[in-house]
């Protein structure tokens, strides 16, 4: 999982916990590559931003059902399950099925959550 580098050069580094603006995945399965002047520079990676891409997960954050939403870790470049509202990279398609860490697949998408409404069973908000 890739986020926008700081240093303003405009390319891409590991997420770390630090970091709020989550791009996509770096992947080497692809349709195609938008913009690919330079596809064939070995500084230069090619990052998914939508679609079913695999990701690597964690489940310091509790175990990873499919659907779950999935954000950044404070292992960069490794994906946890989200479960405050921020950003996050997609869902994922698959369970982490009891591994501690793995590697699934998501649905890559990378957006806000918006902290759920609780509502009482009865009365008034």
């Amino acid at each position: 999982m890739v986020c926008l580098a700081q240093d303003g050069s405009g390319g891409v580094t590991k997420c770390s916990s630090t970091d709020n603006s989550i791009v996509g995945v770096i992947s080497g399965t692809y349709g195609f590559i938008g913009n690919s002047a330079k596809e064939n520079d070995p500084n230069q990676v090619v990052v998914g931003l939508v679609g079913q891409l695999p990701v690597f997960v964690s489940t310091s954050n509790g175990e990873i059902k499919a659907g779950d939403a999935l954000t950044f870790s404070g292992d960069p470049g490794v994906a946890v399950k989200a479960t405050t509202a921020g950003y996050i990279l997609g869902h994922a398609v698959e369970d982490t099925a009891h591994r501690a860490q793995a590697r699934l697949k998501s649905i890559s998408r990378p957006v806000g959550i918006i902290p759920m409404l609780i509502l009482p069973t009865q009365g008034l908000i």
